[in-house]
């Protein structure tokens, strides 16, 4: 389950990079996502591994879109996201600095969305 979401991570924020050197307001990498309430429990043992973290408890998603899933806030682990890949690794200091807090100052706009029942589990 979660190679199948770093997968998509990787190719958004690759895309979002390479979109970016064009545009005079970046679109920041995110390493946030929402689910659905229901299919929270599915995650119960990569929140105990430490691979994701619940941030619903202390963070607020002010924008949600309409066919997105309206569940809990997590975040993938930053040590995870730079081993696998998800966000690049040249600017990795940029990114923890700069883009992690301006997606948060965004109510996390950039918030991928994720069905558990895409990836066929």
């Amino acid at each position: 389950m979660i190679d199948r979401e770093l997968n998509t991570y990787s190719k958004r924020n690759k895309k979002m990079e390479t979109e970016n050197k064009e545009k005079e307001k970046p679109i920041p990498a995110n390493v946030y996502f929402t689910i659905y309430m229901y299919q929270f429990s599915e995650y119960n043992h990569l929140l105990l591994q430490g691979c994701l973290h619940d941030k619903g408890r202390t963070r607020l998603k002010k924008y949600y879109k309409e066919e997105g899933a309206h569940g809990p806030l997590l975040m993938l682990d930053l040590s995870l996201a730079y081993h696998m890949g998800v966000i690049d690794r040249r600017r990795v200091i940029a990114i923890i600095s700069k883009d992690l807090k301006e997606n948060a100052k965004s109510g996390y706009l950039y918030c991928q969305d994720f069905d558990l029942s895409q990836f066929k589990l």
